[in-house]
């Protein structure tokens, strides 16, 4: 097989190793009981639940997550055609999320995980159509608020936040579309504030609870949790990601 080959791999082909790559990881994590990833699990206010779902219902949960994990690839890998990140038509970009969100990413907080991963490529895939030249309000509007919901579920995913300004930009979005895509991405905590406040807390709860599990010390670091193989897969990733954006700006045209 030529190497021309392996990088246009066909749908099928990709959807196939993206599966094996996922099942494998998560096999390996249920026998082994130990995981790639090593970086802890920063919960927020609908994170604490996820979290508990995972511990009475493991099976249920690797079930799902292996499934929503399956649905953002394939989100990816088809965005990346329609979006034409690649020069030559392939789906390269599914077994690549695979390998990246299980062999690398994937923590003890699975479900967690998934579900996060899952809201940012639906994200990605809202901003992505959103490149047009009519307005496209519907579309910022579901990025953001998908944007808005991951801080809820993981604490540290509020930097994602600083995306959406970018996003208005990069897109040459109108001012009117940057407020709706503002109004999208605080909608969620809002509604978090709301039911909070109903239940007999403060309003801000929410936001103080994400803000708290931010600034509070993890205990994680990155050169004391990780393997030497897991720092190799960093490195190759971060060499990947300075290629891609290399190849966008010399081909921005």
């Amino acid at each position: 097989m030529k190497f021309g080959d392996i990088i246009r791999q066909p749908l099928p082909v990709a959807t196939f190793t993206f599966l094996v790559v996922v099942i494998v990881a998560f096999v390996r994590a249920w026998v082994t009981q130990r995981f790639a990833g090593e970086i802890p699990a920063v919960s927020a206010p609908l994170g604490y639940y996820t979290a508990a779902f995972r511990l009475s219902w493991p099976l249920l949960s690797a079930a799902a997550s292996i499934v929503m994990l399956f649905v953002a690839g394939f989100l990816i890998g088809r965005s990346s055609v329609r979006a034409e990140l690649y020069a030559t038509r392939c789906f390269l970009a599914m077994p690549l999320f695979g390998v990246v969100s299980c062999g690398v990413l994937l923590s003890s907080d699975y479900l967690t995980q998934s579900l996060t991963l899952l809201l940012l490529a639906l994200a990605s895939r809202n901003y992505y159509n959103s490149f047009h030249r009519h307005y496209c309000f519907d579309r910022m509007f579901r990025g953001s608020l998908y944007v808005g919901l991951i801080p809820l579920l993981y604490a540290p995913g509020a930097g994602l936040l600083l995306l959406i300004p970018l996003v208005v930009l990069l897109f040459r979005r109108t001012l009117r579309e940057a407020v709706v895509a503002l109004s999208g991405a605080i909608l969620p905590l809002f509604f978090a504030g709301f039911i909070h406040w109903a239940a007999g807390g403060r309003f801000d709860g929410p936001v103080r609870q994400v803000a708290a599990a931010i600034t509070s010390d993890s205990g994680y670091r990155f050169f004391d949790g990780n393997t030497l193989f897991s720092l190799i897969a960093w490195g190759v990733i971060f060499f990947l990601l300075i290629c891609s954006a290399a190849g966008v700006l010399l081909d921005i045209r």
